[in-house]
């Protein structure tokens, strides 16, 4: 079997200067069962408890999260812009989406553990990656602390608590004006 055109493909890739790439990662428990937590991870569910979520729906059959839908988020979303498609849907135990920003790909994996208790241990991990020069400067200047920083878990734990979404002055309290984590990245990312 000839395999010269990949092996050459492969070292000339090997001689350009790689990719940027940042993992982010934070956890934490949530107070109820996989099965509602991970009912809420869902482009349309959002809207309930993350202030200033909007999306438009471009492909779901169902109209919330499943395999392959896709959404988009404009620059009115609180996470900025971004096309957003869900590569992995495996309720209530994980869910995987990727998005696409102008030079970086983001894909989130959120991992859900049932404690045995009525509630729910969460593992979110974000790889950013940048897909060329700016993009890699963008991953560059996000902060490795970023992961310390999230407000995704006290808004998701308050709207499981009451029912609510957080007050925005309340998301205020959390820090960074009641943006979310992936807010914060796309200001370094996209200059939000």
């Amino acid at each position: 079997m000839n395999t010269e055109r990949s092996r050459k493909l492969v070292q000339e890739f090997r001689e350009q200067a790689q990719a940027a790439r940042k993992t982010i990662t934070f956890e934490g428990a949530l107070p109820a069962g996989p099965e509602q937590v991970y009912a809420t991870l869902c482009p349309s569910r959002e809207r309930d408890w993350i202030p200033g979520w909007k999306c438009e729906l471009i492909y779901t059959e169902s109209g919330y999260a499943e395999l392959d839908c896709v959404f988009r988020t404009g620059d009115d979303n609180v996470s900025g812009p971004g096309l957003w498609v869900c590569t992995r849907h495996e309720p209530p135990a994980r869910i995987e989406y990727t998005r696409f920003v102008d030079h970086v790909v983001m894909h989130l994996t959120i991992e859900l553990t049932d404690n045995g208790d009525g509630t729910t241990y969460s593992r979110w991990t974000i790889v950013l990656t940048g897909i060329d020069k700016q993009g890699n400067m963008a991953v560059g200047r996000i902060p490795d602390d970023v992961g310390d920083q999230h407000v995704v878990l006290p808004m998701l734990t308050h709207y499981l608590e009451t029912g609510e979404m957080v007050e925005t002055e309340a998301a205020r309290g959390h820090g960074h004006g009641g943006h979310s984590l992936s807010s914060m990245i796309m200001r370094h990312v996209g200059g939000k």
